[in-house]
């Protein structure tokens, strides 16, 4: 069976900018959050679903999927793309970091 044949897909995503600097303190400290850094870590180059996640952290879905909230809100991360999976009769969400690199720099005064 093709791919063809299980899902239908709908690309709803931005292109991913090569490099973004955050110079917010508190946007850093979300950066920074164990669990959350380790989500972004794997979304930087790759396109995941929150299964995908699971698979490679061992987090729980929901805790991944309250992490994903967290990191869309603070506008790190993008749902880049939808399928449909007709032998799961679910829709995939991907998930990708909004740049490549992602740089801090934060001056104290």
């Amino acid at each position: 069976m093709s791919q063809n044949d299980e899902t239908s897909s709908g690309t709803i995503s931005q292109p991913q900018l090569e490099s973004l600097t955050v110079t917010d303190s508190e946007l850093a400290l979300t950066i920074l959050h164990g669990k959350k850094k380790m989500i972004l870590s794997l979304l930087l180059n790759n396109a995941m679903t929150i299964q995908e996640i699971k698979k490679e952290t061992g987090l729980n879905p929901g805790t991944i999927k309250r992490h994903l909230i967290d990191l869309m809100s603070s506008d790190l991360i993008d749902m880049v793309k939808e399928e449909r999976s007709e032998k799961y009769n679910i829709n995939m969400k991907f998930y990708r970091a909004k740049a490549k690199e992602i740089r801090i720099d934060i001056t104290l005064a």
